[in-house]
């Protein structure tokens, strides 16, 4: 999945679709949750604040592409996990 800083919206919010495909890594957990909050507030300043200061409008764009960055690779991560897991259940 690529993820593009103009695009950083739907990119998020699609890869955190995706991660709900996947099985959960409990070390994931905290993590997410984190970065889901930051990326709402960075949303907040995006329709409020942002408007009056174009400055800010840049640089929260490119916090929310860092979110979806990072959200696609807990996506990565949580396929290689059903990838192992999947491999020990065949072993068996």
């Amino acid at each position: 999945i690529g993820v593009r800083s103009g695009n950083s919206v739907r990119d998020f919010t699609r890869v955190m679709q995706l991660l709900q495909l996947c099985p959960e890594r409990p070390q994931d957990r905290s993590s997410l949750h984190a970065v889901g909050f930051y990326y709402s507030i960075l949303n907040l300043a995006q329709e409020t604040v942002a408007r009056i200061v174009p400055s800010l409008r840049s640089w929260t764009e490119q916090e929310r592409a860092g979110c979806a960055y990072f959200a696609a690779v807990t996506l990565d991560r949580r396929i290689a996990f059903s990838r192992e897991m999947l491999a020990q259940q065949a072993e068996l």
